[in-house]
């Protein structure tokens, strides 16, 4: 399981806004949670993100592009922490949120956003076929 990379642009913030404080201290709590997914602390980076995202309650601009880009990465983390707990149902519908949030993203640039389109893509045929196999062993 890995995090995604994403490029977050400061430019588009004011250098030491409130917005900008939150989005650093977000990165933060991702590079935190990547640290405890890769020691098998799912429970524990499932926490992180979820405080992460609650971080994100408080910025002022919803349709910002970087804090679209941010909600994206999170969500996608999320998915991949369900799918590792095994709970595949709560994993298929964080997916169909992240393709919902990638598709405004992929209308504003579809370049820069095309590779994460792809990795949920890739990310929904490992989930969908997990669940398959376990209806099949049940």
């Amino acid at each position: 399981m890995n995090q995604i990379d994403i490029q977050i642009d400061p430019k588009s913030l004011e250098k030491g806004s409130k917005d900008a404080g939150i989005l650093e201290s977000v990165a933060a709590c991702r590079a935190t949670s990547a640290e405890l997914i890769s020691e098998q602390r799912y429970l524990d980076a499932l926490e992180r993100t979820v405080e992460a995202l609650r971080e994100m309650k408080e910025f002022t601009d919803y349709d910002n592009v970087e804090f679209r880009t941010l909600l994206m990465a999170l969500i996608f983390d999320l998915s991949e922490i369900h799918f590792a707990l095994k709970d595949y149902k709560q994993s298929e519908k964080e997916l169909s949120t992240l393709f919902k949030l990638l598709e405004q993203l992929m209308k504003t640039d579809p370049e820069r956003f095309g590779k994460y389109h792809i990795l949920a893509m890739e990310l929904s045929t490992r989930i969908l076929r997990s669940r398959r196999k376990t209806l099949d062993l049940l």
